[in-house]
């Protein structure tokens, strides 16, 4: 029983792509963003002031709806997608929206994926708040510089500021499966938030620790070698390679007990119906 546990555990530790409390930030959480230019050298970003209002009363939440901008990359000859782009794109495009929107995003999400599929390669910030916002949110992502560079050199194909459709995004679940119990739909949006919000304060702490020289990561083992080979001359591209090698050794090394474990805890340790295998 034991061994089929393990065996259990070890094929689905790659799930969980990206829960916890975030590190306060040292700096004003709405200060301008001063390392934005892909010119500049690379400035590490504080961590981000990353929760909104956690209410579970949907009448809290105003008069919003979700929306989801969608960022979408080309994938290489082999059909792969270059993960670290999500990186950056989180750290360096999406960051500064939340540093400087948080108090009118009460629900906010990332989500990444790559398929064989129209979307292909997508990364996503999905987030809940009224028209106005939304409006400020897709200007400040049109206007970043580093997307900006980063559709220059074709590493994102293009930006997509609304890609959600459906007739009832003012409701919290609505961003939620619909084949899930009522109950877990408009509870798991204040999950996948905290979760969403873990992984960006990884790599901002791994921005600050490898900017200040105290780290020894080296690049090479990240998802592809074809994103080392096709940007061995970026210094964008090899810092947040980096990083991204740092955070994943976080999730491989500690991911076991600081997630699964955690999360099963909370839930009395009451054991999970597994209808199929999966892959992901």
């Amino acid at each position: 029983m034991q061994q089929k546990v393990s065996k259990l555990l070890s094929l689905l530790l790659p799930a969980l792509i990206v829960v916890g409390c975030a590190t306060s930030p040292s700096t004003d959480p709405l200060a301008p963003d001063k390392s934005m230019s892909p010119d500049k050298p690379i400035t590490p970003s504080q961590p981000t002031v990353l929760m909104g209002d956690t209410s579970a009363d949907s009448r809290a939440l105003g008069h919003g709806r979700w929306y989801q901008a969608c960022f979408r990359m080309p994938m290489n000859d082999d059909g792969e997608a270059d993960f670290t782009t999500d990186y950056i794109l989180a750290d360096k495009v999406v960051s500064p929206v939340l540093r400087q929107h948080i108090s009118r995003l009460p629900l906010w999400r990332f989500h990444r994926r790559s398929a064989s599929d129209k979307s292909g390669h997508q990364f996503s910030f999905i987030y809940y708040t009224d028209e106005a916002t939304h409006k400020e949110i897709s200007r400040a992502f049109t206007d970043n510089p580093v997307l900006a560079h980063l559709i220059d050199e074709q590493h994102v194909l293009r930006l997509i500021p609304q890609c959600r459709g459906g007739k009832n995004r003012h409701k919290i679940n609505a961003a939620s499966d619909p084949h899930w119990d009522p109950l877990l739909q408009n509870a798991w949006p204040y999950f996948i938030m905290g979760v969403s919000a873990t992984w960006l304060n990884l790599i901002q702490q791994a921005d600050l620790i490898i900017t200040a020289g105290e780290d020894n990561t080296e690049t090479g083992n990240s998802d592809s070698d074809v994103t080392i080979n096709n940007n061995e001359d970026s210094d964008l591209y090899a810092h947040y390679e980096k990083i991204e090698l740092k955070v994943i050794e976080s999730w491989q090394e500690y991911g076991q007990h600081a997630y699964f474990h955690h999360l099963s805890a909370l839930f009395g340790y009451e054991p999970v119906k597994f209808r199929k295998w999966i892959k992901f």
